[in-house]
């Protein structure tokens, strides 16, 4: 092999990297760009509340459908298909009723719940934990992450980002729900 070669070769090298970099820089502006122009977001949501009931009995109303939707209000309903599916249907407030398909992807009696919804209108997957929070008091911190996009919730006509808002609601009838059963 000559210097001529050796340079060339080295030359192709340095090309090589210098069109990967510009690749990879162009890639990340893209992808930053699109998450700018509204595309999606990745949101997570979390939230933590204390309330009266042992474990065992709050795991119990999370981990039933049907008791878990008339719970969270009369609107809200649940089908369990079997012991991981449920169908839900979930109104908006003044506008259409949005369906979607839960399935449960870990359950820990008494410690945790994990779910996920791969259809619907709002794609998502969360966690409640469980854990003793004092004499027959329980304390739940929940977490639900989901990509969110402005400019879908235009299409669709959601007013704003509406999921912390939602667990708040649903996290305060849940500990209405479990002082009045523990009375």
């Amino acid at each position: 092999m000559t210097r001529g070669d050796g340079l060339v070769r080295a030359g192709a090298v340095l090309l090589g990297a210098a069109v990967c970099v510009a690749a990879l820089r162009a890639i990340r502006r893209r992808r930053g760009a699109w998450v700018e122009a509204g595309r999606y977001a990745d949101l997570e949501a979390a939230r933590r509340i204390v309330v009266d009931g042992d474990r065992t009995r709050i795991y119990w109303l999370l981990r039933d459908p049907q008791r878990l939707a008339a719970v969270l209000g009369p609107p809200v309903r649940a089908e369990t298909i079997d012991d991981t599916w449920s169908r839900w249907s979930v109104p908006e407030p003044g506008g259409p009723e949005r369906l979607m398909t839960v399935e449960v992807m870990g359950d820990i009696p008494e410690l945790l719940l994990a779910w996920r919804v791969d259809n619907g209108w709002l794609p998502h997957e969360g966690t409640v934990r469980f854990a003793e929070a004092g004499a027959d008091r329980t304390e739940l911190a929940v977490t639900v992450r989901y990509r969110w996009s402005d400019e879908w919730a235009g299409r669709t006509k959601v007013p704003d980002d509406p999921v912390d808002r939602l667990l708040a609601t649903a996290l305060d009838r849940v500990a209405a729900s479990a002082a009045v059963a523990g009375r």
